[in-house]
């Protein structure tokens, strides 16, 4: 939308990016095998707890089983199709925006947790230092669900970014 309809954007905010193409520091191993093979098996909110549990940061949500219980609920409650889910990572592994960057004029806040195993901090640090004028958000012994293991200071962060006065 930045790129495409940029008199649309009045202000960016970017949580956890995946950066695609050439300049992305890719996903490991480890996590294509959790995002590409599914245990059908396991009832889904079961499913998405043990997922959650592995991107987040270590021992998250051993401290946090309350967290786990309530994503878990909401994946029993609005459950992702298998294809929806396919075409969600499709998307993510084919989307390249890396030569483009100089492009996004709006004042941009780029959020990312500092152990994030699913998307390397390095993909954040690298929209930051190529979109004009960008912030880095880098959040301290937090993974990838940001919007959970952070949601006070997230939400209070986000909203003193869109209150600023930054680009006005």
């Amino acid at each position: 939308l930045a790129l495409r309809h940029p008199e649309r954007v009045e202000k960016l905010v970017v949580i956890a990016p995946p950066l695609g193409g050439k300049a992305q520091v890719p996903i490991s191993p480890e996590m294509m095998v959790l995002l590409g093979q599914p245990d059908l098996q396991l009832e889904i909110g079961e499913r998405m707890r043990r997922t959650y549990a592995k991107i987040a940061a270590p021992g998250y949500f051993e401290s946090h089983p309350e967290d786990g219980e309530r994503l878990a609920e909401y994946a029993r409650y609005r459950p992702q199709s298998q294809e929806a889910y396919r075409r969600q990572l499709q998307a993510v592994m084919t989307h390249d925006v890396g030569g483009q960057l100089e492009r996004i004029h709006a004042p941009t806040l780029v959020v990312q947790g500092e152990l994030d195993p699913l998307v390397a901090p390095a993909n954040a640090q690298y929209l930051a230092q190529h979109i004009p004028g960008a912030r880095l958000l880098l959040y301290p012994n937090t993974g990838h669900l940001v919007h959970v293991e952070r949601a006070e200071e997230l939400n209070r962060d986000v909203l003193a970014f869109l209150e600023s006065e930054e680009g006005a």
